[in-house]
């Protein structure tokens, strides 16, 4: 008898939970900007938008861009995206990378070198040149 929920499934309702908890976070910082913005627009005389077709339209757009970083988010935590790189204005040719994303970097092309396709599975996916 199988189990309701394998570990598989385990892990993506987990990376579900945390990207929509995130993406609900960017949904509150972007309605405090636009408080912000309407604050501004008061001090500046800009009227309201007022009217259905602006609030449809305002909701689709919200909902559209939750889902949109929904998705990207569960992409990037299911795929251990974890790399952050910095492009330095003088050379953006250059990335530079935290110390612990350059010793990953170093252990991974250390162990394609030698051709170790078991510790590369069990540090992310490996793929096939098709060609």
């Amino acid at each position: 008898m199988s189990q309701p929920f394998d570990a598989n499934s385990k892990t993506r309702m987990a990376n579900l939970a945390k990207s929509l908890l995130h993406n609900v976070g960017v949904v509150i910082v972007g309605f405090g900007f636009a408080l912000l913005g309407r604050g501004l627009d008061g001090l500046l005389g800009i009227r309201e938008f007022d009217g259905l077709p602006a609030a449809v339209a305002a909701w689709l757009l919200v909902a559209a861009g939750f889902l949109l970083r929904a998705w990207a988010t569960c992409q990037f935590y299911q795929q251990h995206m974890k790399v952050i790189s910095l492009i330095p204005p003088d050379d953006p040719s250059e990335p530079c990378y935290e110390a612990e994303t350059v010793q990953l970097l170093r252990e991974i092309a250390e162990h394609v070198a030698t051709g170790d396709k078991q510790w590369i599975r069990r540090h992310g996916r490996v793929y096939e040149l098709v060609a």
